[in-house]
């Protein structure tokens, strides 16, 4: 992070605006902030710490009480900063919570951030770029997230306050491991080199599991090293070739068994057929003389159905005479009326 310009506006001992712009620093990295007790030294860091983090720079000073005791009542206390990281421009202006004579209520702290890269206009209200966040505590997030620091750790790093020095260089060694980190950027190493001992106590958790399957295996083999496991694993492998050849031989002769049982079963089947037909015909001839009975009863059956025919007109022709015999009769007893009839007239 470069700072660019800051501007202070009742903040500490400054009742009015002052501005200090970096710009006239040009490329020196390295400058001196000098002066009598008391003429504002600190409050430049604290006003930098504050418009980042909304803290000073030392923990015994509240940023509530960074209202200027000079300022008129009209005079709002804020602190605007313009700062620079890698390509990215950025502007924050924030005003802490403070109180005035004129109002019951102390006025809210508010905060705004905004992204000013690719304005070439450095100074006035106008063109201040994008919005990225309002509100203390989305300002102070992003701030986080564009830094990489905590408020903490940006004054132990970054802006160590004076007085603290020593504090710093006695701090234990998880606090300084925290500060080389975000320095020096090794987190990840950290994390790598945790997850490699992660890694290591599980690659030996699986190696001990299996040298313990390796021993039950041995057990289970009936050999005490691995050199007698590989010579009983090459005699099994002998026995089995051996087997694998006895096997196939074995195939071979149930192939030619399966062949021969299956010219059995034709055989049988043609046997069974064999058989049927000689019980078949043996039952035949035992019916021979039956059949020859049927045979001479078919053909006087034959010979009845040829007189079928005549046997008819004969039965037509009895009905017939005895219908005429029947008209006889009833003629004749007619004859014998009409003559009885004719001696009646006669007479």
């Amino acid at each position: 992070m470069r700072p660019v310009r800051l501007s202070m506006c009742a903040f500490g001992p400054y009742a009015g605006e002052e501005i200090v712009d970096f710009r006239e620093l040009e490329d020196r990295s390295f400058f001196l902030i000098h002066g009598p007790t008391g003429s504002g030294k600190t409050a430049v860091l604290d006003a930098i710490c504050f418009a980042l983090y909304g803290k000073t720079s030392g923990a015994e000073r509240d940023a509530s009480d960074m209202r200027s005791h000079y300022a008129d009542d009209t005079v709002p206390t804020e602190v605007t900063l313009d700062f620079v990281v890698g390509q990215k421009k950025y502007r924050v202006k924030r005003s802490p919570s403070y109180e005035v004579s004129s109002r019951k209520t102390p006025i809210a702290p508010n905060a705004t951030l905004w992204d000013r890269t690719g304005i070439r206009k450095e100074e006035g209200g106008s063109g201040e770029g994008r919005v990225i966040a309002t509100g203390v505590r989305a300002v102070t997030t992003e701030i986080e997230g564009i830094l990489g620091f905590q408020a903490d750790q940006f004054r132990q790093v970054v802006l160590l306050p004076q007085g603290q020095f020593r504090q710093a260089l006695t701090a234990d060694s998880a606090e300084r491991r925290d500060i080389m980190e975000i320095l020096f950027q090794t987190e990840p190493y950290r994390q790598i080199e945790e997850a490699l001992k992660v890694e290591a106590k599980s690659l030996e958790s699986r190696l001990a599991q299996r040298r313990d399957r390796c021993h039950i295996l041995l057990g289970q083999a009936n050999v005490e090293s691995m050199e007698e496991l590989k010579e009983s694993h090459t005699e099994t492998c002998e026995e089995m070739v051996e087997a694998r050849e006895a096997e196939e031989a074995a195939k071979e002769i149930a192939k030619k068994a399966a062949q021969a049982l299956e010219v059995g079963k034709k055989d049988a089947e043609k046997l069974k057929e064999a058989a049927a037909a000689a019980a078949a015909l043996a039952e035949l001839r035992a019916r021979e003389e039956e059949v020859a009975a049927k045979r001479d009863e078919h053909d006087a059956a034959r010979r009845a159905l040829a007189c079928e025919g005549a046997e008819r007109l004969y039965m037509a022709a009895t009905e017939t005479a005895k219908k005429a015999k029947e008209a006889a009769e009833s003629a004749d007893r007619k004859l014998d009326e009409a003559e009885e009839l004719v001696r009646g007239a006669r007479e």
